[in-house]
């Protein structure tokens, strides 16, 4: 049923939205242009593309731009997951992914473009890229929620709390609307509820990520390695010293460690210790933290002991053995086995 005050209310909230993205893309404009930047252009611009697409305008008034605006739509979940990937995932960098694998999502790639800007989306290939998307953002919502205590940088996790919200909306969106009867979507009160969610969402993503006088959000939330400031040389904190003695008895080999458990262990507060392990010491997540002081340990004990693999992962306090091979071939460039068969095999 057409309601012609609500569907130009719906268009002036989509207006405003699309003026909340250009806004947040200007301001990430200035160099350095960080792969998360980038990401984050191409999902404010299929965001936009997605706010033209749903506007309550008959399809036959877009004509050949209708192809485009659609693979604008259903390109928001994989926008989503890169810029996610990007900006919460220190280690992620697919420019060390497999030639092979590279060479395959170019592939798939330009089949996704043919066939929602030529082909107008029709097919089966629509409904399984629903499918995908869903299976992308579900993935976006447990990697942000797994992440949350990791984390030390304070902008980053509020962050991380709004970008679940939106993650889970689109999620409920995805799940309930684009698989769901026809007549949910074209019914002009969820128009109007949408484009109005959307507003709120691009708003508040807006105040998190645009740069603020004497801070960049951008240089902070990024993935990119930064040092600890220089600050004139001063005697370290209680908490600090605290921290010094707990590392040198080897503490850090307790399992299941977290920056709650180690607060308490040390009698602080533990947005006080993220503070101090992030703004003092330069780490942006306390699993590198741990690895800092655990790695090496490691490494003594694979040149001297014959102690199996697992054991050793156990000991220093990994739950399980995964984890540890990752983080040692990620620091060491090699598995531990290899590691311990290069001094094995010396004369």
């Amino acid at each position: 049923m057409l309601n012609p005050s609500a569907e130009l209310l719906d268009i002036c909230l989509r207006a405003a939205a699309i003026g909340q993205i250009l806004l947040l893309s200007l301001g990430f404009l200035h160099r350095p242009w960080y792969p998360a930047k980038r990401a984050l252009a191409w999902l404010a611009l299929c965001a936009a593309g997605y706010l033209l697409l749903t506007a309550p305008i008959a399809d036959a008034h877009y004509g050949p731009l209708r192809g485009w605006l659609l693979l604008l739509t259903d390109s928001v979940a994989y926008a989503l997951w890169l810029a996610t990937m990007l900006y919460f995932r220190d280690d992620f960098s697919p420019a060390r992914w497999p030639k092979l694998l590279k060479g395959a999502l170019l592939l798939y790639g330009l089949w996704f473009i043919y066939y929602f800007a030529v082909l107008q989306g029709i097919g089966w290939f629509h409904d399984l890229n629903h499918l995908l998307s869903i299976g992308l953002v579900a993935h976006v919502i447990v990697h942000l929620l797994k992440g949350m205590s990791d984390d030390l940088i304070d902008a980053r996790r509020s962050l991380r709390v709004q970008a679940t919200l939106i993650a889970s909306a689109f999620f409920l969106y995805l799940g309930c609307v684009e698989l769901g009867p026809e007549f949910i979507r074209h019914h002009w009160l969820f128009g109007l509820s949408n484009a109005a969610l959307i507003l709120i969402g691009v708003s508040a993503l807006s105040v998190a990520l645009l740069p603020r006088p004497g801070r960049s959000n951008a240089d902070e939330l990024s993935n990119t390695a930064r040092a600890p400031a220089q600050e004139p040389a001063r005697q370290p904190n209680p908490l600090q010293l605290k921290l010094d003695a707990f590392l040198a008895q080897g503490g850090y080999t307790q399992p299941n460690l977290t920056v709650a458990s180690l607060a308490r262990e040390l009698g602080g507060q533990e947005y006080q210790l993220r503070q101090l392990i992030n703004r003092e010491l330069g780490y942006r997540n306390f699993s590198d933290f741990l690895n800092h002081h655990r790695l090496p340990a490691a490494a003594e004990c694979l040149k001297s002991q014959d102690t199996p693999i697992t054991n050793l992962a156990l000991d220093l306090g990994y739950g399980s053995i995964g984890p540890f091979n990752r983080a040692f071939k990620a620091r060491f460039a090699c598995t531990p086995s290899d590691y311990r068969r290069q001094f094995q095999n010396r004369p």
